[in-house]
């Protein structure tokens, strides 16, 4: 080898020309490459990119093409400056030494220190050309070449859209070469996590030839043109154009789909566009349920995760509830409830919180045994999952048939706890689900012996007026049992309660008049009212209430 090399320099060109076919040929095998390289041969072949004999130039780009192949020599055909000379190639009037070169350089991009070297290199421009080219294996090296630098490179990303890429990209993938559409899907693909490049592609017309691409029978192409769409739909100018363009159709037929990916990505595009009201009843009216519910039973969490957010989105218009429950979405995510992945909990637990406002279904799930796992998930350290668990019990207690079950199984500590919760969405639910259950007379003694009159009589105080009513109306209720009634006012109800006779909001005060009007029928009750200060507040509103108010 070593002669050999030695004659790539000599003066003649022939000689130069029969030396470096016979380098090319050698590289094509794993043994002679290690050779070549240890022989210092990359120099002068880099060198023979740049010779004014094309022949000469073609069978240095062939060399080179063969030796970046190989892992171990990739590294070192950058460092010894192929770039530049390779990069210019792509320029060159003849066809196969333009394809040699660009086939080099897509071996090369796939390292990821040389992703942005190309680039910096200025070999984004000449690429967007050669996606032009009327040579098919040209355009197809292209594609991939621009694939790689679009990988990982939020830098490239922009730059390919900026340099003019997304349009012949678009271009290919009508393209006749699969190869070419793959790589072109793919590139988009990358491109497309860019937020402006999501909006630029719809604009550019590329929106219907990606959503052609999901009924495409390759499932590297459905794998990438799911990825796309995908990415698109995370933008909100897009969510209702993807749906009318008729993406909705090839998606929901991917769910079923047997590649793992090609599914996640499908759910996860119908996920995005389903926070649209149209498109949460044609997701379900195109026949997307059963798919959808089939999919909370796979193993790959993203794929359960978007599932369950999708199902959730579809359980809120009221036509699709019943549909829902009838195709088992409601037995399955009772049946997630127990889930160990924290990311799907919140997610069935609010589908289960939308189902629930219909009195059947609430009936439904504590049979299905639904009931501990939502308590235990009141506790949840997750504020999200809390609330969704909590306010499906909310919607159970407002059910007469219930309430004496959810105290007798559990719910009244974990609601008492939620009544101190910061979250003030949470709190709520936690007190109007208490004002619901102590409606009943079996509960009220409960939910006080539960520890639930301190945080209770402390929501008196609340500047959460949805808070303050369902407060004083749970006094309202605790109050009617005569065992409670000293029990009210030791825990420090009175002066709070004395205070909403003077609010401005007529349902307040009058519950506030009415659980003292309970709590004085206790002998030991009207000495502390008066002790505590409450004649001036009854003197007060006698002399500006109606007759109904004045008699409470």
């Amino acid at each position: 080898m070593e002669p050999l090399v030695g004659l790539v320099r000599s003066p003649l060109e022939v000689i130069q020309e029969h030396t470096v076919v016979c380098i090319r040929n050698l590289s094509m095998a794993l043994d002679n490459v290690i050779t070549i390289m240890e022989n210092d041969a990359l120099p002068p072949l880099i060198g023979m990119l740049r010779h004014h004999d094309p022949k000469i130039q073609e069978h240095a780009a062939v060399a080179i093409r063969n030796l970046s192949v190989h892992d171990e020599c990739e590294a070192k055909v950058v460092s010894e400056g192929a770039l530049p000379p390779l990069i210019y190639l792509l320029r060159h009037e003849i066809k196969s030494v333009q394809e040699h070169a660009v086939g080099a350089l897509r071996n090369l991009s796939v390292i990821p220190d040389n992703k942005n070297r190309i680039a910096k290199e200025g070999g984004v421009p000449p690429l967007i050309l050669l996606l032009k080219s009327n040579v098919d294996k040209i355009q197809e090296l292209a594609a991939y070449t621009i694939h790689n630098l679009s990988a990982g490179s939020v830098l490239n990303q922009h730059n390919i859209v900026r340099d003019g890429g997304l349009v012949p990209l678009i271009s290919l993938l009508s393209s006749r070469n699969e190869a070419t559409v793959e790589q072109a899907i793919g590139a988009l693909r990358n491109i497309t996590l860019v937020d402006e490049n999501k909006l630029k592609l719809v604009a550019e017309g590329g929106l219907l030839p990606v959503l052609t691409l999901l009924r495409f029978d390759r499932e590297a192409i459905q794998e990438h043109a799911t990825g796309t769409v995908w990415n698109l739909s995370t933008h909100p100018e897009n969510e209702l154009k993807i749906v009318q363009e008729g993406a909705l159709p090839p998606l929901i037929k991917l769910l079923r789909s047997r590649d793992v990916l090609i599914a996640r990505q499908a759910c996860g595009a119908l996920r995005n566009v389903s926070v649209n009201d149209e498109a949460r009843e044609d997701i379900v009216d195109e026949g997307g349920l059963s798919a959808v519910i089939h999919l909370l039973k796979a193993t790959d969490a993203g794929t359960l995760e978007h599932a369950s957010v999708l199902l959730r989105n579809l359980s809120v218009p009221t036509n699709n509830k019943d549909k829902i429950a009838k195709e088992g979405g409601l037995t399955a995510c009772v049946e997630l409830l127990s889930s160990k992945h924290d990311l799907v909990l919140p997610h069935v637990c609010g589908v289960l919180r939308n189902l629930t406002v219909i009195d059947a279904y609430q009936i439904q799930i504590v049979r299905d045994e639904a009931l501990p796992p939502l308590i235990a998930l009141m506790s949840n350290p997750d504020d999200d999952i809390a609330e969704q668990a909590v306010t499906t019990i909310r919607n159970l207690s407002a059910n007469p048939a219930l309430d004496v079950k959810l105290v007798r199984d559990g719910v009244a500590p974990p609601l008492v706890n939620l009544l101190r919760s910061p979250n003030p969405a949470v709190q709520e639910q936690a007190i109007v689900a208490i004002r619901n259950l102590s409606i009943n007379p079996q509960n009220k003694v409960r939910i006080v012996k539960e520890g639930g009159l301190v945080p209770i009589v402390g929501l008196l105080r609340s500047v959460n007026l949805k808070v303050q009513e369902s407060a004083v109306i749970t006094l309202r209720n605790l109050s009617t049992d005569p065992e409670n009634e000293e029990a009210i006012v030791r825990e420090s109800a009175l002066v709070p309660l004395f205070a909403l006779l003077r609010s401005p909001h007529e349902i307040i005060y009058e519950h506030a008049a009415i659980v003292l009007r309970h709590l004085s029928i206790n002998a030991q009750n009207k000495a502390d009212m008066v002790r505590e200060g409450g004649l001036p507040y009854f003197i007060a509103l006698l002399r500006s209430s109606t007759n109904e108010q004045a008699q409470e």
